[in-house]
């Protein structure tokens, strides 16, 4: 009484990703029992379910949601069937009731925090490298506070969120959002709870903790470190170090420029080389629909209607 097989059936896709607003594919689904029925199939966890987001394989595309699963038996062998799966683009435009992705709840509520966190500077507003007087970095890199805003949002979802958790925890913006430059909002935290019976739920109680950089902060999702080491590549080869100065290796770490070459900070004009390292990735957050908390105006009946 149960699927024991699912297979994506070859040459059954139907749809472009991206640019079709329907896409859709057939499986292949085997039961252990020939008087399994088509409520067996639709509700197996190998079956996609309806209200779900595409996530098959290696592949999610949580902006498009299951609309239909059509199972039909197969005339020689009752335990196979084949199940059309068809999903839907998602576009806020067609649904002016609130029903988006992710289907939330029109009302939410928000709150704000704000806590500190050290950061590490290697040069100053204007890009000049922190140095002493030497043009040596500090033995102890200069650190200051920064203030970090935390907006938390909370709301009520009907559509499974496993899939943009997974995806959007501790991703960046990609493109300006709450008119924040890319790089600047974090989803620091992507909480949800609710109750369930079976494979059913009522609902998630959902809560967003998105995290706002100042812009003399830099982004979430680089960082920029001086290139330095002992090492420098010289004729194609990866060599020590010599100083000119004495025949010998230095027993401090050196600055390289950008080709792993040693650079004399002792020259006229020394500028280190930073290399920037991506630490976290970019997505759209406006797959996440969530309210715009920087265009909110005050509405009298919504406050009459809270009292």
């Amino acid at each position: 009484m149960a699927v024991i097989g699912v297979s994506i059936k070859l040459g059954s896709w139907r749809g472009s990703f991206g640019k079709d607003p329907r896409v859709s594919f057939s499986l292949h689904v085997e039961t252990d029992d020939p008087l399994d029925g088509p409520l067996v199939v639709r509700s197996s966890p190998l079956v996609p379910q309806v209200g779900a987001y595409y996530a098959v394989g290696n592949e999610i595309a949580p902006e498009y949601i299951c609309r239909t699963v059509s199972p039909k038996v197969d005339g020689n062998d009752k335990c196979f069937w084949e199940v059309d799966v068809e999903y839907e683009l998602i576009d806020p435009k067609d649904d002016e009731e609130g029903e988006l992705n992710p289907r939330a709840s029109k009302r939410f509520r928000f709150d704000a925090s704000i806590r500190l966190e050290k950061q590490v500077m290697f040069q100053d507003l204007d890009g000049t490298p922190i140095l002493n007087t030497a043009k040596e970095e500090y033995v102890q890199p200069l650190e200051q506070s920064v203030k970090i805003l935390v907006l938390n949002i909370s709301r009520k979802e009907y559509a499974n969120p496993l899939v943009r958790q997974c995806r959007f925890l501790e991703s960046v913006n990609q493109t300006p959002f709450w008119n924040c430059q890319p790089g600047q909002v974090l989803v620091e935290s992507y909480l949800a709870d609710g109750e369930g019976l079976g494979n059913r739920t009522s609902g998630w109680n959902v809560k967003y903790s998105i995290a706002i950089r100042p812009k003399n902060a830099g982004r979430w999702d680089e960082i920029e470190v001086p290139s330095m080491g002992y090492n420098e590549i010289k004729d194609g080869k990866l060599k020590e170090i010599i100083n000119p100065a004495t025949g010998k290796t230095f027993g401090t770490e050196q600055y390289l420029d950008a080709d792993g070459k040693w650079k004399d900070r002792l020259e006229s004009g020394f500028q280190p080389h930073y290399t920037t390292y991506r630490i976290r990735v970019t997505e759209n957050f406006g797959l996440l629909y969530l309210p715009n908390l920087s265009s909110l105006v005050y509405s009298q009946l919504l406050d009459e209607e809270e009292s």
